[in-house]
């Protein structure tokens, strides 16, 4: 399956799409953290049929088991 990322930046009201896509969720999370850092007014991840399989709050969980548990 492959997921994209996309996410609306503070003060603005149209969609970014991140020109790469992940073959795994995890990897798609992974750099959803990093995207998190800039502060974006909003972050999800779409899978290939564009639906949404995780939004802020989901990716800010895994960001933090990250941190709790580096590889």
């Amino acid at each position: 399956m492959v997921y994209v990322i996309k996410w609306i930046a503070a003060g603005s009201a149209k969609t970014i799409e991140h020109p790469v896509s992940y073959d795994a969720l995890a990897e798609a999370m992974d750099h959803g953290c990093a995207v998190l850092e800039q502060e974006p007014a909003d972050l999800w991840i779409e899978d290939e049929e564009g639906l949404c399989v995780a939004e802020i709050p989901k990716i800010l969980d895994h960001c933090a088991k990250r941190r709790a548990h580096p590889q």
